[in-house]
């Protein structure tokens, strides 16, 4: 059962996640952005929608993705095993320090690079999803990454 919170919202999240992952489904929606405050319940909602469609959700934290690029694909190729599966990147937000714009960009292009991997593949059944507590704080080199 999605949080008592909204109905509205977990029907939104299911009806963005269901036809990508409907077995008669040739192109699906590989990605999107879910934007709400700190403990509004983005990660419970996706996750319950998952439960029902009967598919896997991985979650991995955005930070993660600082120290090693190759992390997120080593994700993706997990998530594609055990397809069809959500890959989540919690708490997307631009990175700080002096390389911040080199290192935004250089995410962006491995998600974007991840994202045409499994686009157009229908065997291949992953989402990547981010959740992001304001949308107007995420870099454009990561905002281009996803549908919303």
């Amino acid at each position: 059962e999605p949080p008592p919170m909204c109905e509205s919202t977990f029907q939104k999240i299911y009806s963005t996640l269901a036809p990508s992952f409907a077995n008669s489904c040739h192109k699906i929606s590989t990605s999107f952005l879910l934007c709400g405050p700190n403990g509004i319940g983005k990660f419970t909602y996706l996750k319950n929608v998952t439960s029902k469609l009967g598919i896997h959700l991985i979650t991995i934290s955005y930070l993660e993705l600082f120290d090693d690029l190759n992390f997120l694909n080593e994700w993706l190729q997990r998530a594609i095993l055990t397809s069809p599966c959500v890959l989540l990147l919690r708490g997307l937000t631009g990175a700080t320090g002096p390389n911040k714009d080199d290192l935004d960009k250089n995410i962006g292009d491995e998600i974007l690079c991840c994202l045409a991997l499994v686009d157009g593949r229908k065997e291949i059944k992953v989402v990547i999803a981010a959740s992001v507590e304001n949308e107007d704080s995420v870099p454009s080199t990561l905002l281009r990454c996803f549908s919303h």
